[in-house]
């Protein structure tokens, strides 16, 4: 007998039950069809926490848990999910928590998701509603102007992750229908000194150039008589009937602010704090010029109720983008200077995924060892995401370790490094290629290398000749830790370069990891003339468009000027 399929299983919106352990217990059928993720998913012990970005998983532990611990309710916050195969998908979760037994194990967690698009959706639907019912009483049509326009500014936060381009869309919203024009300041709490985000609008787009340039020079060329300044310094929201030219001269200390505003015109202000989590999330500031009616305690009561209600959507999407620069921050600081050598150039680059709240496990590191053989190292930490890089630390460090200490072969480094690893409980699976470079002569260098599960190195002739040294790779780190590894030898001379790289440099979603280096390769050929910095800039263009992964590169060449020099 068929199941019988449920309200719950039936709801417009995805569904969850999460128990004390954060595992979920319980998803309906919408859920799973705009997630991907199946009912084996669910029943094999799924984590609420397994689906968050790095950036959600932050938000969720230091934000959405201990409000929902404190108010066992939270509604409309703006979070990703990854779905299998790596997609995100940008839902609005509503959550409410109860305990069945008034204990801890009896903790459950209801979990409403609803996408983003499914929200655009239910908002026209909304609002089309209202129009029909309205239209029958011309008395409620500021009643459904105020709606339609909390809407569409709901809408305009959630239709972009980046900060410039959620507020620039608000801005647009807000200049529809209120203002000549609009600023928007998203303001740091933790940072109250620093320029915050903004975004400008102004119905004339002829005007757009000027608005742009006073955005970021109003906050700075305020005096004590500014509204502005006030707001930001925590006041309530200020209505400016009508600002004349004596007004204007006594807030502000800029000469060119005062140029600015006249000539977009100035007649009416409102500015309008926007709060969220007991802070300051935003300042609005939308004017108008001669010719617009004056804005009123009517206008000033709609922009705060405004305000307030997306508060929590503007405060999300700063702290996504301090998360997106620290992810990149963080990344870069693992990465250690290049040392020198008389007879070798190096040159390395690390370029993040173009989703940048990632942190990647991609890595590059050269050193010496004490008998002056100048090792080189590429690796790549499966996964993506904060755990990502804190394993990627502790391996790297393992790796230079090792190879600085015991002054071993590549294939000893790798060999050595992926029993310590396991004994030392770093709990990862990576590929890696370490390459060991000692002088044999003026100009002349003897190589060794070892790959543990990793794209081949390149060797860039002289000539211009590429070799893809292919055929060479073993098992990933943290599979096999007792396997042995191989080891392979060739000699470069004066103007010959190495190439490392992980594989965000050539793999493509539409062809096969081979292809992607045999174009890498051919891309290459005849770059031996470049500088070193021209040839991983031209080795960088391989990149695709839009990548979600990071890429690390690092080049070494014989001899410490240009082969094109040399032989002229």
């Amino acid at each position: 007998m068929a199941a019988t399929r449920t309200d719950w299983d039936l709801a417009p919106c995805g569904l969850l039950e999460i128990d004390g352990d954060r595992r979920i217990t319980r998803a309906n059928e919408r859920f799973l069809a705009r997630t991907g993720y199946t009912r084996a998913d669910i029943q094999s012990g799924l984590s609420w926490t397994s689906l968050l970005t790095p950036a959600g998983r932050i938000f969720y532990e230091t934000q959405l848990a201990p409000m929902l611990a404190l108010n066992r309710s939270v509604e409309e916050l703006l979070i990703e999910i990854v779905c299998p195969g790596g997609r995100r998908l940008p839902v609005l979760v509503t959550a409410e928590q109860t305990r069945e037994d008034g204990t801890p194990e009896g903790e459950r967690t209801r979990v409403a998701l609803m996408s983003v698009p499914d929200r655009q959706q239910y908002e026209r639907q909304l609002r089309e509603a209202r129009r029909q019912a309205e239209l029958a009483n011309d008395a409620n049509l500021h009643v459904r102007k105020r709606l339609e326009l909390l809407a569409g500014a709901n809408s305009a936060l959630a239709s972009s992750l980046d900060v410039r381009a959620a507020l620039g869309r608000l801005a647009r919203v807000l200049i529809a229908d209120l203002a000549e024009w609009c600023l928007v300041y998203a303001v740091d709490p933790d940072h109250p000194t620093e320029l915050p985000h903004w975004a400008a609008a102004h119905v004339d787009l002829d005007r757009q150039a000027d608005l742009d340039r006073l955005a970021p020079l109003l906050p700075l060329h305020t005096s004590g008589e500014s509204v502005l300044r006030k707001v930001l310094a925590g006041a309530d929201a200020m209505l400016l009937p009508e600002v004349t030219a004596d007004d204007l001269h006594r807030m502000t200390t800029s000469a060119d602010v005062v140029e600015l505003v006249t000539n977009l015109g100035l007649r009416s202000v409102l500015v309008v704090p926007s709060t969220a989590r007991a802070q300051q999330a935003a300042v609005l500031v939308l004017v108008r010029g001669e010719g617009r009616p004056r804005f009123t305690v009517d206008d000033l009561t709609e922009v705060a109720d405004l305000a307030e209600r997306t508060g929590i959507a503007i405060d999300n999407l700063r702290l996504y983008a301090r998360e997106h620069s620290t992810s990149v921050a963080l990344q870069k600081a693992l990465l250690t200077p290049l040392p020198s050598h008389q007879s070798l150039q190096l040159a390395s680059r690390y370029v993040p995924s173009a989703n940048g709240s990632e942190v990647g496990g991609d890595w590059y590191d050269a050193f010496r060892q004490s008998d002056g053989t100048m090792v080189v190292v590429v690796g790549d930490v499966v996964g993506h995401d904060i755990e990502a890089a804190a394993a990627m630390g502790h391996l790297r460090g393992v790796i230079r370790t090792i190879a600085h200490t015991t002054s071993g072969t590549p294939a000893q480094t790798l060999a050595r490094a992926d029993r310590a690893a396991a004994g030392l409980q770093v709990r990862v699976v990576a590929s890696a290629v370490v390459a060991g470079l000692r002088e044999l002569g003026p100009d002349v260098f003897a190589v060794q290398w070892s790959c543990a599960g990793h794209p081949p190195p390149l060797l860039v002739r002289r000539s211009g000749e590429v070799q893809v040294l292919s055929g060479t790779s073993d098992l990933l780190l943290g599979v096999l830790p007792d396997r042995e590894r191989r080891q392979f030898e060739l000699e470069m001379q004066h103007g010959d370069t190495l190439v490392l790289y992980t594989d965000g440099l050539v793999e493509r979603r539409d062809e096969d990891l081979d292809d992607g280096i045999a174009r890498l390769a051919a891309d290459l050929t005849g770059s031996a003339e470049l500088s070193l910095d021209q040839l991983c800039e031209r080795a960088l263009e391989q990149r695709p468009a839009g990548s979600n992964d990071d890429v690390a590169l690092l080049a070494v060449r014989v001899g410490r000027d240009d082969p094109a020099d040399a032989a002229g």
